[in-house]
C-alpha cells in the first residue's frame, strides 16, 4: 500500500468483512430454539442455550472489531465505512473463496465459520454448500487511478497486509501526517464497555488494535484462550 487513499479502501473492505461476518453470527444465534415448547428436552435446551451464549459473545467481539476498524479509519482522517453488500454476498466480491450468506446454525454453518476464521497455513476446508473456489487474484497496483484492496488467502493475512500498509504509508508521509484524525471523534473503551477497544492516535496503537482483532479470531496463527479458533 502506497497512499492514504489505498489505506482508506482497505479499511472499507475490513469494515464490510466485519459487518457481514457479524450479521452471519447473529443470524445463526437467532436461529436457535429458545424453549421446550419448540420440541427440546430440558437437557437439550441447556446445551442450545450454551451455544447461543457462545455465539452471542462472538457477536459482541465482532461488534468491537467493527468499532475498532472505524477508529482506525477516523485516525487517518477518513469517515468510517458502514455500507455493505446485501446477502448473499456475490461470489468474487471478496477474494480467497470468502462466501458470506445468512444460514441457520448447524454443523455446516459451524464449519464455515471455522473456515472463515482459520489461521494462516491452516488446512481447514470449507463446508458444503459453500465450498467456494477462489476467484482470480486481485492486483493492487500503485500506478492505477483508483485504489484497490490486495489479494489475500485468509482474513488474518488481510490484516497483516493492512499492518504493512500502515507502516509503509506512515514512513512515507510521516506519522503525524497519516494519523491526523481527532482522537475525540473515536469510540472509547468506556463508551463501548469493552476493554479491548483502543483509541488510535499513532502507528503503535494502530498496530496494537489490529493485533487484537487477529488474536480474537480473525486468523490467529495459533489457538489461544479467548480466540474464536
Amino acid at each position: 500500500m502506497h497512499s492514504r487513499e489505498q489505506l482508506m479502501h482497505v479499511l472499507a473492505e475490513a469494515a464490510e468483512l466485519e459487518h457481514n461476518i457479524l450479521c452471519c453470527y447473529l443470524y445463526a444465534a437467532f436461529s436457535l430454539k429458545t424453549s421446550v415448547d419448540e420440541g427440546l428436552s430440558a437437557h437439550e435446551l441447556a446445551h442450545v442455550s450454551a451455544w447461543r451464549k457462545e455465539l452471542t459473545g462472538i457477536c459482541v467481539e465482532e461488534m468491537t472489531h467493527l468499532s475498532q476498524v472505524a477508529n482506525l479509519t477516523l485516525a487517518i482522517g477518513v469517515r468510517p465505512h458502514f455500507n455493505r453488500p446485501n446477502f448473499p454476498v456475490a461470489k468474487g466480491y471478496h477474494p480467497a473463496a470468502v462466501e458470506l450468506a445468512l444460514a441457520p446454525f448447524d454443523l455446516d454453518t459451524l464449519d464455515h465459520f471455522i473456515f472463515l476464521e482459520r489461521p494462516e497455513g491452516s488446512e481447514e476446508r470449507d463446508a458444503p454448500p459453500a465450498g467456494a473456489v477462489a476467484g482470480p487474484p486481485r492486483d493492487s497496483l500503485p500506478q492505477v487511478l483508483m485504489p484497490a484492496a490486495p489479494n489475500y488467502e485468509t482474513i488474518g493475512e488481510f490484516y497483516e497486509l493492512l499492518k504493512s500498509g500502515l507502516r509503509a504509508v506512515s514512513e512515507a508521509l510521516g506519522e503525524g501526517q497519516l494519523f491526523c484524525g481527532p482522537a475525540r471523534h473515536q469510540l472509547s473503551a468506556r463508551e463501548l464497555r469493552s476493554d479491548d477497544l483502543l483509541v488510535v492516535h499513532d502507528l503503535n496503537t494502530a498496530i496494537a488494535a489490529i493485533d487484537t482483532i487477529i488474536v480474537q479470531g480473525e486468523g490467529s496463527q495459533a489457538e489461544r484462550d479467548g480466540s474464536q479458533r
